[in-house]
């Protein structure tokens, strides 16, 4: 997973990502996982 939006310029040389974009993905990363591992498999 990674965060970008359009205002990013991903690999261009002013590249920059807001820290807040960081903050709530990882935020989502951790709930997926949290869920994910909860999951019961058949």
């Amino acid at each position: 997973m990674g965060v970008e939006e359009p205002r990013c310029l991903i690999h261009a040389p002013n590249e920059s990502v807001d820290p807040a974009e960081i903050q709530h993905m990882a935020h989502v990363e951790a709930l997926f996982l949290s869920r994910y591992a909860t999951t019961r498999r058949s």
